[in-house]
């Protein structure tokens, strides 16, 4: 009876020894199977990134336009053409399939127009934002002026008191400095011409 347990035991134990090996073996293939799930798709997404890319050439579109426009006449004009020469079911199949056309065609337009007005939206955002960094600037830009005109007013209103020109002539006496110190500056460049 004890020989028949230890049996038991090991074969018991030889099962979880495979079963563990069954699942390890499981779990490397499942792994194997992501990796290559994982390189199929980004190998489908550059294909498609450049499909899609391909697909915004202006000739491209133009192309598509033309297809989906002489399909979306072709078909209807078809259609009623068979809807007297044929049969009527199938006529009404072609003129579905026109109205289909044209109406994906006109879809395609207006998605289009809402891309390049979005994208329009994107780079006004954008030019916004810079003037509005511009605009800051150019306020503290007014904010430092000020300031130096008002030291140079304190200035010159110091230099006044100093001199003694308190009264009325005081502007009169700075604007006669002004024209001196011009007709100066004229004289000097006279005389190294």
């Amino acid at each position: 009876m004890i020989q028949s347990e230890k049996q038991n035991e090991n074969n018991q134990n030889n099962e979880n020894d495979e079963n563990t090996d069954n699942s390890n073996n499981e779990n490397n293939q499942n792994n194997s199977n992501n990796s290559i799930t994982v390189s199929r798709f980004s190998k489908i997404s550059i294909l498609t990134s450049i499909f899609s890319s391909s697909l915004n050439l202006p000739i491209v579109t133009k192309g598509i336009d033309s297809f989906l426009g002489i399909m979306s006449i072709g078909q209807i004009i078809f259609g009623i053409v068979s809807w007297f020469v044929y049969d009527k079911i199938t006529s009404i199949g072609y003129v579905l399939s026109g109205i289909f056309s044209g109406t994906t065609l006109r879809l395609l337009r207006k998605m289009r127009l809402l891309k390049t007005m979005q994208q329009s939206v994107n780079v006004l955002k954008e030019e916004n934002e810079e003037l509005k960094e511009n605009n800051e600037e150019l306020k503290e830009n007014i904010d430092d002026l000020e300031s130096v005109s008002n030291k140079l007013s304190e200035d010159l209103k110091m230099l006044k008191e100093t001199i003694g020109l308190l009264d009325q002539n005081a502007d009169d006496v700075i604007e006669n400095l002004r024209e001196i110190y011009s007709s100066l500056k004229r004289k000097m460049k006279y005389m190294q011409n």
